[in-house]
Protein backbone atom coordinates (compact mmCIF):
# COMPACT_ATOMS: atom_id res chain seq x y z
CA UNK A 1 0.00 0.00 0.00
CA UNK A 2 1.31 3.44 -0.92
CA UNK A 3 0.25 6.77 0.47
CA UNK A 4 1.45 10.28 -0.24
CA UNK A 5 2.54 12.98 2.13
CA UNK A 6 3.47 16.48 1.05
CA UNK A 7 6.99 17.72 1.77
CA UNK A 8 8.00 21.35 1.09
CA UNK A 9 9.39 20.50 -2.36
CA UNK A 10 7.95 17.13 -3.32
CA UNK A 11 5.40 14.37 -2.83
CA UNK A 12 6.86 11.28 -1.19
CA UNK A 13 5.17 7.91 -1.71
CA UNK A 14 5.21 5.95 1.54
CA UNK A 15 5.19 2.16 1.79
CA UNK A 16 3.30 0.46 4.63
CA UNK A 17 3.10 -3.19 3.55
CA UNK A 18 5.18 -6.01 4.99
CA UNK A 19 6.83 -6.67 1.61
CA UNK A 20 8.25 -4.61 -1.23
CA UNK A 21 8.39 -6.36 -4.62
CA UNK A 22 8.16 -9.66 -2.76
CA UNK A 23 10.97 -8.78 -0.34
CA UNK A 24 10.21 -8.48 3.41
CA UNK A 25 10.81 -5.10 5.05
CA UNK A 26 11.31 -3.98 8.64
CA UNK A 27 7.86 -2.69 9.59
CA UNK A 28 9.09 -1.69 13.04
CA UNK A 29 10.61 1.43 11.48
CA UNK A 30 7.21 2.90 10.58
CA UNK A 31 6.41 3.91 6.99
CA UNK A 32 9.22 3.55 4.49
CA UNK A 33 9.90 5.63 1.38
CA UNK A 34 9.04 3.60 -1.70
CA UNK A 35 11.57 5.23 -4.02
CA UNK A 36 14.38 4.58 -1.55
CA UNK A 37 13.35 0.93 -1.26
CA UNK A 38 13.54 0.63 -5.03
CA UNK A 39 17.03 2.11 -5.09
CA UNK A 40 18.12 -0.21 -2.27
CA UNK A 41 16.76 -3.26 -4.09
CA UNK A 42 18.65 -2.27 -7.25
CA UNK A 43 21.86 -1.70 -5.28
CA UNK A 44 21.75 -5.14 -3.67
CA UNK A 45 21.07 -6.79 -7.02
CA UNK A 46 24.05 -5.04 -8.61
CA UNK A 47 26.32 -6.05 -5.73
CA UNK A 48 25.00 -9.62 -5.85
CA UNK A 49 25.77 -9.88 -9.55
CA UNK A 50 29.28 -8.48 -9.14
CA UNK A 51 30.89 -11.30 -7.12
CA UNK A 52 30.29 -14.84 -5.94
CA UNK A 53 30.78 -13.71 -2.34
CA UNK A 54 30.12 -10.27 -0.87
CA UNK A 55 30.64 -8.65 2.51
CA UNK A 56 27.88 -6.37 3.82
CA UNK A 57 28.44 -3.96 6.73
CA UNK A 58 26.15 -1.42 8.39
CA UNK A 59 27.55 1.56 10.29
CA UNK A 60 26.61 5.03 11.55
CA UNK A 61 28.70 8.18 11.07
CA UNK A 62 28.22 10.59 13.96
CA UNK A 63 28.53 14.35 13.45
CA UNK A 64 30.16 16.30 16.30
CA UNK A 65 27.93 19.10 17.52
CA UNK A 66 30.21 22.01 16.65
CA UNK A 67 29.53 25.29 14.89
CA UNK A 68 31.84 24.39 12.01
CA UNK A 69 30.25 20.98 11.40
CA UNK A 70 26.73 22.42 11.71
CA UNK A 71 27.55 25.07 9.12
CA UNK A 72 28.94 22.43 6.76
CA UNK A 73 25.84 20.25 7.17
CA UNK A 74 23.55 23.20 6.42
CA UNK A 75 25.30 23.75 3.10
CA UNK A 76 24.47 20.31 1.70
CA UNK A 77 25.94 16.84 1.45
CA UNK A 78 29.54 17.79 0.83
CA UNK A 79 30.63 16.15 4.08
CA UNK A 80 29.33 12.68 3.25
CA UNK A 81 30.55 12.98 -0.34
CA UNK A 82 34.01 13.71 1.03
CA UNK A 83 33.73 10.65 3.25
CA UNK A 84 33.16 8.30 0.31
CA UNK A 85 36.12 9.81 -1.51
CA UNK A 86 38.29 9.36 1.58
CA UNK A 87 37.04 5.82 2.09
CA UNK A 88 38.03 4.84 -1.45
CA UNK A 89 41.51 6.19 -0.71
CA UNK A 90 41.75 4.34 2.62
CA UNK A 91 40.58 1.05 1.10
CA UNK A 92 43.09 1.36 -1.73
CA UNK A 93 45.92 2.14 0.70
CA UNK A 94 45.03 -0.95 2.75
CA UNK A 95 46.23 -3.01 -0.24
CA UNK A 96 43.54 -5.71 -0.15
CA UNK A 97 44.17 -9.07 -1.80
CA UNK A 98 41.58 -8.36 -4.52
CA UNK A 99 39.71 -5.35 -5.95
CA UNK A 100 37.25 -4.22 -3.27
CA UNK A 101 34.54 -3.01 -5.68
CA UNK A 102 32.64 -0.80 -3.24
CA UNK A 103 28.84 -0.46 -3.42
CA UNK A 104 27.05 1.73 -0.88
CA UNK A 105 23.86 3.36 0.32
CA UNK A 106 23.51 6.13 2.87
CA UNK A 107 20.78 8.11 4.52
CA UNK A 108 20.82 11.28 6.56
CA UNK A 109 18.66 11.40 9.67
CA UNK A 110 18.07 14.13 12.24
CA UNK A 111 17.29 13.49 15.89
CA UNK A 112 13.78 14.92 16.49
CA UNK A 113 14.79 16.33 19.89
CA UNK A 114 18.29 17.71 19.30
CA UNK A 115 18.26 18.14 15.53
CA UNK A 116 21.69 16.53 15.39
CA UNK A 117 22.49 14.77 12.11
CA UNK A 118 23.72 11.21 11.68
CA UNK A 119 24.63 9.43 8.45
CA UNK A 120 23.63 5.78 8.39
CA UNK A 121 25.30 3.63 5.77
CA UNK A 122 25.44 0.20 4.20
CA UNK A 123 28.47 -0.97 2.22
CA UNK A 124 28.96 -4.08 0.13
CA UNK A 125 32.39 -5.21 -1.02
CA UNK A 126 34.11 -8.11 -2.71
CA UNK A 127 34.62 -10.62 0.13
CA UNK A 128 37.97 -11.63 -1.37
CA UNK A 129 39.25 -8.14 -0.49
CA UNK A 130 37.84 -7.90 3.05
CA UNK A 131 36.52 -10.87 5.04
CA UNK A 132 35.24 -8.86 8.02
CA UNK A 133 35.51 -5.63 9.98
CA UNK A 134 38.75 -6.47 11.79
CA UNK A 135 40.71 -9.36 13.26
CA UNK A 136 41.25 -10.07 16.95
CA UNK A 137 44.78 -8.70 16.66
CA UNK A 138 43.51 -5.44 15.15
CA UNK A 139 40.81 -4.91 17.80
CA UNK A 140 43.22 -3.23 20.22
CA UNK A 141 43.90 -0.26 17.95
CA UNK A 142 41.39 -0.24 15.12
CA UNK A 143 42.10 3.36 14.14
CA UNK A 144 45.67 2.51 13.09
CA UNK A 145 44.96 -0.85 11.48
CA UNK A 146 44.43 -1.70 7.81
CA UNK A 147 41.15 -3.35 8.76
CA UNK A 148 37.88 -2.36 7.13
CA UNK A 149 36.74 -0.76 10.40
CA UNK A 150 39.99 1.21 10.56
CA UNK A 151 39.53 2.46 6.99
CA UNK A 152 35.99 3.63 7.76
CA UNK A 153 37.02 5.38 10.98
CA UNK A 154 39.99 7.18 9.43
CA UNK A 155 37.99 8.22 6.37
CA UNK A 156 35.30 9.84 8.53
CA UNK A 157 37.84 11.49 10.84
CA UNK A 158 39.66 12.93 7.82
CA UNK A 159 36.36 14.25 6.45
CA UNK A 160 35.72 15.99 9.79
CA UNK A 161 39.33 17.29 9.86
CA UNK A 162 40.04 15.44 13.07
CA UNK A 163 43.69 14.48 13.41
CA UNK A 164 45.07 11.08 14.36
CA UNK A 165 44.41 9.11 16.39
CA UNK A 166 40.71 9.21 15.47
CA UNK A 167 38.34 8.76 18.42
CA UNK A 168 36.45 5.47 17.91
CA UNK A 169 33.12 7.00 18.97
CA UNK A 170 32.92 8.85 15.64
CA UNK A 171 31.66 5.63 14.03
CA UNK A 172 29.39 2.97 15.48
CA UNK A 173 28.53 -0.46 14.13
CA UNK A 174 25.01 -1.61 15.00
CA UNK A 175 24.70 -4.98 16.73
CA UNK A 176 22.07 -7.67 16.55
CA UNK A 177 19.76 -7.21 19.57
CA UNK A 178 19.58 -10.99 20.13
CA UNK A 179 23.18 -12.11 19.63
CA UNK A 180 24.96 -8.83 20.45
CA UNK A 181 27.20 -9.38 17.42
CA UNK A 182 28.02 -6.67 14.90
CA UNK A 183 25.71 -6.73 11.89
CA UNK A 184 28.20 -8.00 9.32
CA UNK A 185 27.11 -10.51 6.68
CA UNK A 186 29.05 -12.71 4.28
CA UNK A 187 26.73 -13.50 1.39
CA UNK A 188 27.03 -16.02 -1.40
CA UNK A 189 25.51 -14.94 -4.71
CA UNK A 190 23.28 -18.03 -4.79
CA UNK A 191 22.00 -17.79 -1.20
CA UNK A 192 18.63 -16.21 -1.91
CA UNK A 193 17.52 -16.22 1.73
CA UNK A 194 20.62 -14.35 2.89
CA UNK A 195 20.04 -11.55 0.38
CA UNK A 196 16.39 -11.34 1.44
CA UNK A 197 17.53 -11.02 5.06
CA UNK A 198 19.98 -8.27 4.11
CA UNK A 199 17.21 -6.35 2.35
CA UNK A 200 15.03 -6.64 5.45
CA UNK A 201 17.79 -5.40 7.76
CA UNK A 202 18.77 -2.59 5.40
CA UNK A 203 15.23 -1.40 4.76
CA UNK A 204 15.53 0.69 7.96
CA UNK A 205 17.66 3.08 5.88
CA UNK A 206 14.51 3.87 3.93
CA UNK A 207 12.33 4.94 6.84
CA UNK A 208 10.48 8.23 6.56
CA UNK A 209 10.86 9.36 10.18
CA UNK A 210 13.80 11.64 10.87
CA UNK A 211 14.67 12.39 7.26
CA UNK A 212 15.22 16.08 6.44
CA UNK A 213 13.22 15.97 3.21
CA UNK A 214 12.53 19.00 1.08
CA UNK A 215 15.71 20.87 1.98
CA UNK A 216 18.77 21.79 -0.09
CA UNK A 217 20.37 18.35 0.34
CA UNK A 218 19.54 14.72 -0.36
CA UNK A 219 18.37 12.47 2.44
CA UNK A 220 19.18 9.17 0.70
CA UNK A 221 21.52 8.08 -2.07
CA UNK A 222 23.22 4.97 -3.41
CA UNK A 223 26.33 4.37 -5.48
CA UNK A 224 23.99 3.54 -8.37
CA UNK A 225 23.90 7.33 -8.95
CA UNK A 226 20.19 7.36 -9.78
Amino acid sequence: MLASTKDPLQYTALHYDSEFNGLPVDQGQGPLIARHLGLLEDLLQRARNAHDNSLAVRFDLHCPNTIAISATLNQGNGLVSLFWSNLYEQLFNAQPAAPFDLHFAWTREHDPHTGQATYKALILLNARAFHGLYSNEQAQDIGKSDSLAGCILRAWAKSLRISDPPPPELVSFPTDPLSGKTQVMLLNRYDHNAWRELFTQSSSLCKYEGKPLGRVFCAFRTSNRQ
